[in-house]
């Protein structure tokens, strides 16, 4: 019995399961480094930049890398100083400038005025009256020849004359542009009506016509001259396109001075269109009336 419950003896290459030592551990080691798959290898699908085709070489799977942005690079030295500018105060309203857009057009239109009055003194009226007397055999047809003086030409023709109770008028007026004029007859103690009775020829200057339910012995008819070379010569074209260019000089000047800030000339060119366009009209007026008032 007593050999029977002795313990069994462990052989000497038999170790328990905890009993790990140096040995044991390098064993481990090297099996699992024999059983373990190596890890994959990179594989080059596509370059950034351009290989030629060529395969890697050095040893890089990826190849040559190339440079994908280009340009130079700029060294900030030091602090850069930025001005800011200056606030501006806002300005209150200048009187001078006021004053300035008041007046100026006033004197600009005053010395317009004294150039066409120097430029007119020698002005010659190229205007010229004349009654002439035109008779007739029966009192109802008349045919008469004018006679202008030289550069002289018709302007206008009228007659005034009476039948039966009635006044009557006769005129005509020179259409240019054409060779004759149309002479007309009204009857104004009537319904004034206006009847064409003859034509005025301008080539020979020429009246014929016959009067309209009326009678007349004889005529005396007004006729007013234009001698063209005298009106002609009494124009003056350049202070004509100053004075109308005024207006336009005003508004522009206005709406440049607006734009540009300058609000107090502005509005004193505003003020001198309503002293120049209102005020001094009204001002005359009544200075007229005072005069008739006092007559």
């Amino acid at each position: 019995m007593a050999e029977d419950d002795a313990p069994t003896p462990i052989a000497g290459d038999e170790k328990p399961f905890f009993a790990i030592d140096a040995e044991d551990l390098a064993e481990a080691q090297s099996s699992d480094s024999a059983v373990t798959p190596p890890p994959p290898q990179p594989m080059m699908i596509g370059a950034l930049g351009d290989t030629g085709g060529q395969p890697a070489s050095g040893g890089q799977a990826w190849g040559v890398p190339t440079s994908q942005l280009t340009g130079d690079i700029t060294a900030f030295s030091g602090q850069q100083m930025f001005a800011i500018p200056p606030i501006q105060k806002k300005k209150g309203f200048e009187w001078g400038q006021f004053l300035l857009g008041l007046f100026v057009p006033f004197v600009v239109f005053g010395i317009l005025a004294v150039i066409v009055g120097v430029s007119e003194s020698n002005y010659e009226d190229p205007w010229r009256l004349e009654t002439i007397r035109a008779e007739s055999d029966d009192g109802i047809s008349y045919s008469l020849e004018i006679s202008p003086m030289p550069n002289e030409q018709v302007e206008y023709a009228w007659s005034e004359f009476e039948y039966d109770g009635y006044s009557y008028s006769i005129n005509f007026w020179t259409t240019y542009g054409t060779t004759t004029s149309t002479i007309y007859q009204t009857n104004q103690s009537g319904d004034w009506r206006e009847e064409a009775i003859g034509t005025f020829y301008q080539e020979n200057q020429t009246m014929a016509f016959e009067l309209d339910n009326a009678s007349a012995e004889f005529l005396m008819i007004d006729l007013e001259f234009l001698n063209t070379e005298i009106a002609d010569g009494n124009q003056n074209e350049l202070l004509e396109m100053g004075f109308c260019l005024l207006p336009i000089g005003w508004l522009v000047a206005t709406i440049a001075s607006f734009v540009k800030g300058k609000r107090s000339l502005g509005w004193g060119l505003l003020t001198s269109a309503f002293v120049g366009v209102f005020l001094l009209p009204l001002l005359a007026f009544l200075l007229l009336v005072l005069a008739l008032g006092a007559m």
